[in-house]
């Protein structure tokens, strides 16, 4: 089997609480480029988000970080997986 290691990538990445301040309680609204869709919520307080991206939908939820990748795709990762993967620069 062969090992692979990522490359060194630079992104930039908000918090789910960044985002939902940027959005407020509109409807949609533009982040990094991407259309941004708020989600109907039993908590209207937290609601996920849909960014609609070139290469397809990708969600945001509470606690996520929300990064904005090499190809201008805007996602939602949880704060474990960035924090295993990612450094401050």
């Amino acid at each position: 089997m062969t090992t692979y290691r990522k490359k060194p990538i630079e992104v930039e990445a908000i918090t789910y609480s960044e985002l939902l301040a940027l959005g407020g309680k509109k409807a949609e609204f533009v982040y990094g480029g991407c259309q941004v869709l708020r989600e109907k919520s039993v908590d209207p307080d937290r609601p996920a988000f849909i960014m609609l991206t070139p290469t397809g939908n990708r969600t945001a939820n509470p606690g996520d970080m929300v990064i904005t990748g090499v190809d201008g795709d805007v996602y939602g990762i949880s704060v474990a997986a960035f924090e295993a993967t990612h450094e401050p620069t």
